[in-house]
């Protein structure tokens, strides 16, 4: 459970920041990691469009020299209630957020504490994305310019939000203008998902894969995974899944769900999407209580290539989670570990059991050559991000967490994306957990967000 920001004591950040230097944590990867000097909470920061008396909790949280620095600290003004998760703009100017409930909306709120926008969304929960989450986005994406977005609508049954027909792709701008685009359509079926890639429109879709969600129901024949061009209304790239070696044993009584999705636009303009398969369903393996064949592998398809499979690794334990770099060619597959052992309701829960495993892991999208790993142990429960890691716009620098070892709360750490060297270790939040984060546009900034707070940190020179 996240501790309430404003809600946490003020003895809780100053015992933090009185906290003895520790060792740096144990990690495997290809290039040994420098070790941390002394941490240190810096000086107080601009606090903006928060209440008076929440400003002292907010001050920064530890973090060992380096390129970061805290710079400004923004409570965002969201005008809608509900689950919020805000996705910064490229430019750093404003959020966005989906909020779920009988009237789904996209709100759209400016930093500059000038008022938002709030547009009807009547996308299905269900539909929302090409890889459901548990974060409300929507199925939604920032354009490159900051000044519109990329997003989907679709009539529904309210309270249950059955669909009646297929997703709309449309384009809302931060003038309140909203541009229907052109429709997607495939033989399969209507355009069931959709998974933004990059800031242009384009994207990687299911057509006729969801049947039993619609009202009234209809049957999938030939479920489909296309890579799309939303902007222009065009299929680019289709894989029908029960011809598909690679698919065909791997889907479910349900369909195709995946569990991660990640894309990048190539030098060239094409698409990679890059997609966390099933299990190969085996139910002579499921009976045996074993695990099932092909657990973890992932899905590389470059526009106008054929797909291939890359195989994770021997250990792999389960499904992670997925980034990949800038330029399309390595991919980050993040876990973030947790301790086992059992969780009582209303009363003490028995410590929990540590655990150690890798958990991130740098993989060449060419070869499937493991580039570098980073070893964890997890020894207590933490709230791990939404984010599985963020690139730098230039794909030199990557962000991630690692689980909080004893009397350590600088779990986030900036590696260099080649070798995995450590270059700094930081606590984003004094008291509490971002839940994204990621870089700006430009390069110059790294941002973490949890509910409302937003913290800018400024990436200088090393």
């Amino acid at each position: 459970m996240r501790v309430p920001l404003l809600l946490a004591l003020s003895g809780l950040v100053a015992a933090c920041n009185q906290l003895p230097d520790p060792p740096a944590p144990k990690q495997a990867a290809a290039a040994a990691h420098d070790p941390v000097p002394g941490a240190s909470s810096g000086p107080g920061v601009p606090v903006r469009g928060c209440p008076e008396e929440a400003a002292r909790y907010l001050q920064p949280g530890r973090q060992t020299p380096g390129p970061l620095r805290l710079e400004e600290v923004i409570c965002v003004p969201l005008q809608v209630h509900g689950v919020r998760f805000p996705s910064l703009s490229p430019d750093g100017t404003a959020v966005a957020h989906w909020s779920m409930g009988q009237e789904p909306v996209l709100e759209v709120a400016p930093l500059d504490g000038t008022e938002g926008l709030v547009f009807p969304n009547s996308t299905s929960s269900v539909f929302r994305t090409f890889a459901p989450r548990s974060v409300g986005d929507g199925g939604f994406a920032w354009a490159d310019d900051s000044q519109s977005i990329w997003t989907v609508r679709q009539p529904s049954t309210p309270p249950a939000n059955f669909a009646l027909g297929p997703l709309e792709p449309i384009r809302v701008g931060r003038n309140g203008e909203v541009q229907a685009l052109p429709a997607l359509r495939d033989a399969a079926g209507p355009l069931d998902a959709i998974e933004w890639i990059g800031g242009n429109g384009l994207g990687i879709a299911q057509f006729g894969a969801r049947g039993s969600y619609y009202r009234p129901e209809h049957d999938d024949p030939s479920p489909t995974l296309a890579l799309v061009d939303a902007r222009r209304g065009r299929v680019l790239d289709v894989i029908d899944l029960l011809r598909s070696p690679i698919f065909a044993p791997r889907l479910g009584r349900f369909g195709f769900h995946p569990s991660a999705v990640a894309g990048a636009i190539l030098p060239d303009g094409r698409i990679r999407a890059i997609v966390q398969l099933p299990p190969i369903q085996d139910p002579a393996a499921r009976a045996r209580g074993t695990m099932p064949r092909g657990w973890g592998d992932w899905l590389v398809w470059t526009q106008s290539e054929p797909p291939r499979l890359l195989a994770a690794s021997p250990d792999a334990s389960g499904p992670r989670r997925i980034a990949i770099s800038p330029d399309g060619t390595r991919l980050l597959a993040y876990l973030p570990i947790q301790p086992t052992g059992l969780i009582v309701e209303h009363a003490p829960s028995p410590p929990p059991e540590s655990v150690t495993g890798i958990a991130a892991e740098m993989v060449d999208l060419a070869t499937g050559r493991r580039l570098w790993r980073t070893e964890a142990r997890a020894a207590r429960y933490w709230d791990s991000p939404e984010t599985p890691g963020a690139f730098s716009p230039d794909g030199r620098l990557l962000l991630f967490a690692l689980p909080p070892v004893e009397r350590e709360d600088m779990n986030y750490v900036l590696v260099e994306a080649r070798t995995g060297r450590v270059v700094q270790r930081l606590a984003p939040m004094p008291t509490a957990s971002p839940t994204l984060f990621g870089f700006t546009a430009d390069g110059r900034r790294v941002w973490f967000t949890s509910g409302t707070i937003l913290y800018f940190y400024r990436l200088g020179r090393r």
